[in-house]
């Protein structure tokens, strides 16, 4: 759980530095498997979304101070209620 940042970063599923090409990324197959399971974690989907500034309002959480926050405070909710 703790590398799935690394997986991000590296470039295996997401390819923001161009490395999956370079590293032939799609044919580590049972590393893609890994990543997306890892990412596919309800601890890692909600941990993503502490401190995103970008992408869908739902998935951002600007600041985070308790677990009530990911119900209440996501930016989707806090732009409906003014």
């Amino acid at each position: 759980v703790a590398a799935a940042p690394l997986t991000h970063s590296a470039g295996i599923l997401f390819d923001g530095y161009s490395a999956a090409a370079f590293l032939d990324g799609p044919s580590y197959t049972h590393l893609n498997r890994w990543a997306e399971q890892v990412l596919a974690r309800p601890m890692v989907t909600r941990g993503r979304k502490v401190n995103r500034l970008q992408g869908p309002l739902e998935d951002q959480l600007h600041e985070r101070h308790d677990a009530s926050d990911f119900d209440t405070k996501t930016q989707d909710k806090l732009e409906a209620n003014g």
